[in-house]
């Protein structure tokens, strides 16, 4: 278990700070690990780039984007220049494998294996929320059959979910890392799956690796390795948009043509926030 800095060398909860090098880590409130870098306001995404929300990305590898090193267990807002988020004290060894941002600052992820947090072991897949205090495991759902998560979003009360591997839901129905699992409501029982490129023959080597809900519809994607689909050819790095109502897919990122840095690495989780939100509920006022 890492051991969050001394927090006698604390600073402001949510203020950002300029630093010269990457991997200066200051802890903040209650074993906060945050490395935050640039200033203040972060300037939007580029014409490569052209999605209005705030966007963050968790790192497959670490990876020092633009002067600021990631770790693999890390986020980063995707920004000029790049701000590290607020993430768990976790081991080096850990990796994230999925990420979402929520409007109250909070956060939720999950990992590519089991960890011991606070006295209380999170199994591998499992999505937790972290809320710069603590870990835990969110509320019963119809979404607990699916024990391993690939990749997790939320918008609104609706739940957007892609299994880590294969496995078998309640209902019978065999689900696995092509598939969407949508739980529209925490008082519905019934799931929603469909199938990710289905009538575009995505290739069986192809697999969704992270996912964002910008509205009910849209979904932005990060695949684990460069495609063809609906016509279009999208490298690894790139963030592809899905429409659900029409099945389509459309470029929304170029994270390369952002930095040369994101060919160093590959994207394992995302999320968005609507501007001008803060992510930082105490920093911003």
């Amino acid at each position: 278990m890492t051991t969050p800095t001394d927090s006698s060398k604390a600073t402001a909860p949510g203020r950002m700070i300029a630093v010269p090098r990457p991997r200066r880590t200051v802890a903040v409130a209650a074993g906060w690990a945050i490395v935050l870098f640039g200033a203040l306001a972060a300037t939007p995404l580029s014409a490569s780039c052209p999605i209005p929300e705030r966007l963050f990305v968790a790192v497959s590898a670490g990876a020092t984007l633009d002067g600021v090193y990631v770790p693999r267990n890390g986020a980063v807002e995707v920004s000029d220049p790049p701000l590290r988020l607020p993430t768990p004290a976790l081991h080096a060894s850990l990796a994230l494998q999925s990420l979402h941002v929520a409007e109250n600052d909070d956060l939720y992820f999950s990992t590519h294996q089991g960890f011991a947090f606070g006295g209380q072991f999170h199994p591998a897949g499992r999505v937790l929320r972290w809320d710069g205090e603590s870990i835990q495991a969110l509320p019963p759902s119809a979404l607990d059959t699916i024990t391993a998560v690939r990749a997790f979003s939320m918008y609104g009360d609706a739940r957007f979910v892609v299994p880590r591997h294969d496995m078998r839901l309640a209902s019978g129905l065999l689900v696995g890392p092509r598939d969407l699992v949508i739980h529209t409501h925490p008082d519905a029982p019934e799931l929603l799956i469909e199938r990710i490129g289905e009538e575009d023959d995505l290739p069986p080597r192809v697999k969704v690796e992270a996912i964002a809900a910008l509205d009910e519809d849209s979904l932005l994607l990060a695949f684990n390795s460069a495609l063809t689909i609906g016509g279009g050819h999208y490298r690894r790095s790139d963030l592809v948009r899905y429409r659900r109502s029409t099945r389509s897919f459309e470029l929304a990122c170029r994270l390369t043509d952002l930095s040369p840095r994101w060919y160093a690495t590959s994207v394992a989780g995302l999320a968005v926030l609507a501007r001008p939100d803060a992510v930082f509920r105490d920093g911003f006022e």
